[in-house]
């Protein structure tokens, strides 16, 4: 793996997440509500060679930045995209979602929980679900929390429920990331069922939620 670095005129953002019940309450920086994408001829070469694009926490509600985004996702690579908007993060709604459906036409997923829904769209998560499909996306992710995950393409949904693990609950940050993680990992590796690669996923968000910080852990 080669991490690339970004220049940012905004200086490094900041996020500040605390836990609240178990549940993280965020807020964040001007340099982090102002990131931007600007592609570099360092960031376009990988780009353009890549199988997969994996975007998350963009400003789907800037238009340059959406541009900028599909520009850099050349004919023949696919897309997953987890919307993960933040209350701290988002300026205007409308244009979120605009930019949201805008790159979900002809990606190959997107990730949405019902609290994404909530806040792009004001409504529930089947109702989003629809929207992002009828944009163009090959398959939507739904994260349901206690209620497991689902993988939904049209006229097909495949839902597993959470998988039981040994201990505590302490920290649900990072569930989402995990659930998306593994996915994005079986898609890029040609499988095809989403039955194995959900339950997979439900096993490592398992693992993830039972240690502090929200970093992703592998079952034992």
């Amino acid at each position: 793996m080669t991490l690339l670095g970004h220049h940012r005129s905004a200086g490094n953002g900041e996020g500040d997440l605390r836990p609240d019940g178990g549940e993280p309450q965020y807020s964040f920086s001007e340099a982090s509500r102002s990131r931007t994408l600007v592609p570099t001829g360092e960031l376009r070469q990988p780009a353009a060679r890549a199988d997969l694009v994996v975007v998350s926490g963009f400003p789907f509600d800037v238009s340059v930045e959406v541009a900028m985004l599909r520009a850099l996702v050349v004919d023949g690579a696919r897309l997953a995209i987890d919307a993960n908007p933040r209350p701290g993060l988002l300026r205007d709604r409308a244009a979120f979602a605009a930019g949201l459906l805008d790159l979900s036409a002809g990606a190959a997923l997107v990730k949405l929980g019902a609290d994404d829904a909530e806040l792009i769209f004001a409504t529930g998560l089947a109702a989003a679900t629809a929207r992002v499909l009828d944009a163009g996306a090959q398959a939507v992710l739904e994260t349901t929390g206690p209620d497991g995950a689902a993988f939904v393409r049209r006229g097909e949904r495949v839902a597993v429920p959470i998988a039981r693990a040994d201990g505590e609950i302490v920290d649900t940050m990072g569930a989402g990331d995990a659930v998306f993680a593994t996915v994005v990992a079986a898609l890029a590796a040609g499988v095809l069922d989403p039955v194995p690669a959900l339950t997979r996923a439900m096993d490592v968000a398992a693992a993830t939620i039972r240690s502090p910080g929200g970093l992703l852990r592998l079952p034992a």
